[in-house]
């Protein structure tokens, strides 16, 4: 899977042989409509986990910031996912504000689907 580039959000795409298909976000996501650019990037997302059967990673600790835009698209993917049963890890950086305070209002989705985990990396914990 190619890395996604768009003005100042760059995701890189990652898989070993036998991991997961890793997904780093890094930069800046404040596009109005986030969604029309990464449609068609987690598409292939979904596609590829399909094809080789392996979860996907988001890491989400190197992005400096997103707006609320950007998080009404990942919820639409993570919903995308549930639907299609694709085990999905969501790691985040609750020591900075912004990702606590976006990815803990996330939690319930991972309560209602055991396919999802959202993981913050600064909890004493975390792998």
């Amino acid at each position: 899977m190619e890395n996604f580039l768009a003005g100042d959000l760059a995701i890189e795409a990652r898989r070993d042989e036998d991991g997961p298909l890793v997904l780093t976000w890094r930069g800046q996501s404040h596009d109005r409509d986030p969604g029309q650019l990464l449609r068609p990037y987690f598409d292939l997302a979904v596609l590829e986990a399909e094809k080789t059967g392996r979860r996907i990673e988001m890491h989400f600790q190197h992005l400096d910031y997103f707006n609320s835009s950007t998080i009404t698209a990942l919820v639409r993917f993570i919903r995308t996912l549930m639907a299609s049963r694709i085990n999905l890890v969501v790691q985040f950086d609750a020591r900075v504000r912004s990702q606590r305070l976006s990815f803990e209002a996330l939690r319930p989705l991972e309560t209602q689907s055991p396919e999802i985990t959202m993981k913050d990396i600064s909890a004493p914990d975390a792998e």
